[in-house]
Parts: C-alpha cells; structure tokens; sequence
C-alpha cells in the first residue's frame, strides 16, 4: 500500500507516472536503544543519534539538551500539566 501513495505522490509532484513496483520496499526499522524518562507528567526522550542529549516538546517547541538541563528548565518555568 506505501508504494501505491508514493505512486500518487510522485505524480503529484511531477506529473510522472511510476508504477508502484518501481518504488523500492522501505522497511521502518524501531528504535533498539531509546531511553525516556516521565518528569512531571512530560516524556523526556533520548536522542539515539546524539549520545548524552535529551529532547522533550514543551508548548509545541522542541527543547534539547542535558537531562539535568531539560529538568531545571521544567523547574523553573514551572511547566506543569
């Protein structure tokens, strides 16, 4: 079924006709190693490609850094849900 939407969407963008089995099988491979930890009430994530940062969205914005870091931000914003 995701080759017959990368077939539409290729004719979308180009106005090109591929066939479906053109469109090589894409596997989604699922994280192995991905650490998270619940914070108040916030889902702080490890980022799996930068060893030692963390990442969390707060009010739709991506906040990245240190564990410590991220949970003094919390802190002092006092982000509570």
């Amino acid at each position: 079924m995701l080759a017959v939407k990368q077939c539409i969407d290729w004719w979308c963008d180009t106005n090109i006709f591929r066939h479906p089995s053109e469109f090589e099988r894409q596997t989604f491979r699922t994280p192995q190693n991905r650490n998270s930890e619940v914070y108040k009430g916030y889902q702080i994530m490890s980022d799996e490609k930068q060893p030692g940062l963390w990442y969390i969205l707060v009010r739709g914005q991506l906040l990245k850094g240190s564990l410590p870091r991220i949970k003094q931000y919390i802190d002092h914003h006092s982000i509570g849900r």
